[in-house]
């Protein structure tokens, strides 16, 4: 996958759970790719974005209007 833009919404905004917005070329290798996908891989994926957010690199959406 590259580094490309992903936002997350929090739940206060969707009002149900998290909201993931990533880029439709990376959307689509996910699905091209989606036997590959594990539980092992779904957990290195929620560390690295754990490591992004602290490290203040991954963007968090605080409200839709911010989309425009």
């Amino acid at each position: 996958m590259s580094n490309g833009t992903i936002l997350t919404i929090p739940k206060s905004v969707t009002g149900r759970e998290e909201l993931v917005i990533l880029p439709r070329k990376e959307f689509e290798q996910l699905l091209k790719a989606k036997d590959g996908i594990n539980e092992e891989n779904v957990l290195k994926w929620s560390t690295e974005a754990k490591q992004l957010k602290k490290s203040r690199k991954l963007s968090v959406l605080k409200s839709l209007k911010s989309l425009r």
